[in-house]
């Protein structure tokens, strides 16, 4: 049983959720299963025990996703390919399984054509599916898998402080302006003693976020933070609150990673993070950066009420474990054999 697995985000985007449950996939794959990982570009980590890499060149990501992966599963006789994109060959002979890990704004490297060709796979592929989560539209084949978050933190970067309130997302503008929004109702209060962590951004996002800074007047009261993928999740594990003013992915958020870590979470009233967190967090308006803002403040200053939060989160994720994730993983690959 050879499974080709999408290494993109891995070389191309590590502090990702798609590189994130790609590494739950890798780790929790069945023991009989022969794991190919296609690299585009080599990767900074160490890979798990019995993960054999293999590296090819690529024009882009449309490329990768549409005809190379296809390629490589072909010649190395791949059972079937197992990403974390939200995107599929439209054309390709070997199945496609879907973890759905990637916000929908992350579309970067994948041109107009690429991203229509992508999206028209899926409707060929078979998605695998969080059991918290509705059902998506207009899925052809779907399976579903209990959900999974590592729990595994390693060592704080030495740059975070000691008390902090953290968001790790998409760092999409739309995700920021919100979050420096509601930040601006809370900071003058607590930002000296909890600052907000921003974390997990890329070149180009932190870039432009540190134009934005000066615009609202928060360059004291924010501290972004450049960490690998094992200090992201120790910063989830050590920060006060955890912020997410968007929209998850199934797989792989950083929300995922606040629950399994007991975080008192705010968040947006939405329906997949309305799924995902129950009333194991606080939840606001999507438009209503005030409220967004006082929640935030309430969750820091109310010890009260952030211990329930935090009771709650990890009730919530209690039952979660990898080695039921692992046989539900197990029987997907044994269906295709």
């Amino acid at each position: 049983m050879r499974i080709l697995y999408d290494g993109w985000p891995l070389a191309h985007a590590p502090l990702s959720p798609t590189a994130t449950h790609l590494r739950e996939l890798l780790t929790a794959a069945p023991a009989e299963a022969e794991l190919l990982l296609a690299l585009p570009a080599p990767a900074s980590e160490s890979l798990p025990v019995g993960v054999q890499s293999i590296q090819a060149a690529v024009r882009d990501r449309g490329d990768w996703e549409q005809n190379r992966l296809q390629a490589l599963a072909a010649e190395h006789n791949a059972a079937a390919i197992h990403t974390t994109a939200n995107a599929a060959s439209l054309l390709g002979k070997v199945p496609t399984l879907v973890s759905p890990a990637e916000y929908t704004e992350a579309a970067a490297g994948r041109g107009r054509m690429a991203a229509a060709q992508a999206h028209g796979g899926l409707a060929r592929a078979h998605i695998l599916w969080p059991s918290d989560l509705p059902a998506p539209a207009h899925s052809a084949a779907l399976s579903s898998l209990p959900p999974v978050a590592s729990r595994t933190a390693g060592s704080l970067p030495i740059s975070a402080p000691e008390e902090f309130v953290l968001y790790y997302g998409s760092g999409q503008p739309q995700a920021l302006l919100r979050l420096l929004k509601a930040w601006t109702w809370a900071a003058g209060s607590i930002g000296e003693i909890y600052p907000l962590v921003i974390a997990g951004l890329d070149a180009q996002q932190t870039q432009w976020l540190h134009t934005q800074l000066p615009i609202f007047d928060l360059q004291e009261f924010v501290q972004l933070i450049q960490a690998s993928p094992s200090e992201l999740h120790a910063l989830v594990q050590h920060s006060t609150a955890f912020i997410h003013p968007e929209a998850p992915p199934a797989w792989g958020s950083g929300l995922r990673l606040a629950l399994a870590h007991g975080k008192a979470i705010v968040a947006l009233q939405e329906p997949l993070t309305e799924a995902m967190l129950d009333t194991a967090g606080y939840l606001v308006a999507e438009h209503d950066t005030r409220s967004l803002g006082a929640a935030i403040l309430t969750v820091v200053v109310e010890e009260g009420m952030r211990a329930a939060l935090e009771q709650q989160a990890a009730q919530k994720s209690a039952s979660w474990n990898a080695g039921a994730f692992g046989i539900a993983l197990q029987s997907v690959y044994t269906s295709l054999v």
